[in-house]
């Protein structure tokens, strides 16, 4: 009696493109074309966390830490757009390789801040979905009753793995995401901006015509 099971395919015979792709292939489109906007966001971490540290030095209330937090993320923002150029053009120099950026059209200061708001937004809450194993893992790992059943050998593995897991998914998945962020930041962007310029040329009209009655009225007293 032949069997009518599908023969399984060796997995062995695509090692090779397997690896080639996990540790050279993705790890260079990285670089290519994650590595200026990386700079960027770390940058604005590290301003929002410097403002954030030196308004609890002075133990500001929560709305002036607020305040503090919200500029240093503009500044941070502003100075993360130098770094990451930067580090566009580095990679270029030494890559030859032009990086792929949505087309965008000329934004202004408010529409371009509100693009880079929803485009973090949208980026936080896609990695740290990414990463949610990685993070459960690493502070389990760090609880005393993980390092009292396996030790300080066991907690510091576990760890080590959390910490090399979210590499790998970070680069693996951060070039999808960036690109994502960027579109949703575009689009979110225009779209407020619009209802906002809606908004505007409404108020503009309702005072013109108010302007014009008051104009009538005063011409029916004469």
């Amino acid at each position: 009696m032949e069997s009518t099971k599908e023969e399984e395919v060796n997995p062995f015979i695509d090692a090779s493109d397997f690896l080639y792709k996990t540790f050279y292939e993705q790890p260079k489109n990285f670089v290519q074309h994650s590595l200026d906007d990386l700079t960027e966001d770390a940058v604005k971490v590290g301003f929002m966390y410097g403002t954030y540290y030196i308004a609890s030095i002075y133990e500001l209330s929560l709305p002036y830490i607020f305040v503090s937090v919200a500029v240093g993320y503009y500044v941070g923002n502003e100075v993360g757009d130098f770094a990451g150029e930067y580090v566009e053009s580095s990679v270029k120099y030494y890559t030859g390789v032009e990086e792929y950026q949505a087309i965008k059209t000329q934004e202004g200061i408010f529409e371009s801040l509100v693009d880079d708001i929803a485009e973090d937004f949208v980026k936080i809450v896609g990695l740290a979905y990414l990463l949610k194993m990685e993070a459960l893992t690493y502070f389990l790992s760090a609880n005393h009753n993980v390092e009292a059943q396996t030790g300080a050998g066991g907690s510091g593995a576990l760890k080590a793995l959390s910490i090399i897991s979210g590499i790998y998914k970070y680069t693996r998945d951060y070039n999808n995401w960036n690109e994502y962020a960027n579109k949703a930041g575009n689009f979110v962007a225009r779209e407020v901006t619009e209802y906002c310029d809606s908004i505007l040329q409404d108020d503009a009209l309702i005072s013109s015509h108010s302007g014009e009655d008051m104009c009538f009225m005063g011409d029916a007293q004469h």
